[in-house]
């Protein structure tokens, strides 16, 4: 196992980028167009907007497929418009400093954008990897447009 260090914000982890990028590739798993539903399928059609620069970067030093969801779930239409979407992806490392999304500690989160938040979490839903004691999630928190134009909008 071959891991490197990555610090992000207030984290640092421990990160074994070919495992996560190994896996990735492995798996055929998108959860939108496997789940088929209208929310998902919205996400699918606005993920390009749902995830900023600094986001994406992360993503990339970690060896994940911002592509490849584990979960994607929409909570609401807001007044505005803009749909609130949560949902999580994983790669293969720990947190070795940081607060734990699970937690009650403060700071939990981070704010990229006024769109979009990110928070890490010790893998705690099943996910393309089989090693859950080495398995971090990534939640996120995204707010996007609806685009689908062929199915009515959510309230």
């Amino acid at each position: 196992m071959a891991e490197t260090l990555v610090r992000f914000r207030q984290w640092l982890f421990s990160v074994d980028r070919k495992a996560t990028e190994a896996a990735y590739a492995a798996s055929l798993a998108n959860v939108p167009v496997a789940c088929n539903c209208h929310d998902c399928l919205n996400f699918e059609a606005a993920r390009e907007l749902a995830f900023p620069p600094e986001a994406l970067a992360l993503f990339a030093e970690l060896g994940v497929d911002y592509r490849r969801e584990g979960e994607v779930f929409q909570y609401q239409r807001l007044p505005d418009g803009r749909h609130q979407y949560g949902g999580w992806l994983h790669f293969q490392g720990a947190i070795v400093d940081g607060p734990d999304f699970c937690s009650t500690a403060e700071n939990k989160i981070a704010q990229l954008t006024d769109l979009f938040s990110i928070g890490f979490t010790a893998g705690n839903a099943p996910s393309i990897f089989t090693d859950l004691q080495r398995t971090v999630q990534i939640e996120i928190e995204t707010y996007i447009p609806w685009l689908l134009t062929d199915v009515p909008e959510p309230d």
